[in-house]
């Protein structure tokens, strides 16, 4: 029965969550800005307790690669890393826009009528981008993308385009 745990810290937020199974243990998520150093080992901890296992139960951490906040993608793999390290356990790396895709095309009735483009704040009008379709299959890869009112006009023409953001400011 493989337990998995997975460390979110490409944006203000800091998530953490366990899995057995494919089913959820717990999660837990702090939204302090500049503070994932300092709290997402003690989180770790707190988690894993709390849902009745010790580190050395863990059979593999996945980790958010990014694209996201530089810092926080260092604090997450080098949390990641240090654990997988130390019990001798697999690290598998997540792109943060396909998990976010992911999250809403489960949660979409009939997503294969729709076409996903999660974004990622990346400041002056840019966010990190990519396509997918409900099977998470690349429509367009992830890029850079300056924001104006034309970006999206050759997709949205195809079919209707489900945008989902992580921390875009106005």
């Amino acid at each position: 029965m493989p337990l998995l745990l997975a460390l979110e810290t490409s944006t203000t937020v800091c998530s953490i969550a366990l899995y057995k199974d494919q089913q959820l243990l717990g999660a837990s998520e702090l939204q302090i800005e500049k503070s994932h150093s300092s709290h997402i080992t003690v989180m770790v901890a707190q988690l894993v307790e709390n849902c009745g296992a010790s580190l050395q139960d863990l059979s593999a951490v996945a980790v958010s690669g990014g694209p996201g906040s530089y810092t926080g993608l260092r604090i997450g793999t080098s949390t990641a890393k240090g654990l997988c390290f130390s019990l001798d356990i697999p690290l598998i790396e997540v792109s943060t826009l396909y998990g976010l895709a992911a999250q809403v095309i489960a949660a979409t009735p009939n997503p294969e009528q729709y076409l996903f483009c999660p974004m990622l704040d990346a400041r002056r009008m840019e966010v990190y981008t990519c396509i997918v379709d409900h099977r998470l299959q690349e429509v367009e890869p992830i890029a850079p993308v300056v924001l104006d009112e034309n970006s999206f006009a050759e997709q949205l023409q195809e079919r209707q385009v489900i945008f989902l953001e992580a921390g875009l400011r106005n």
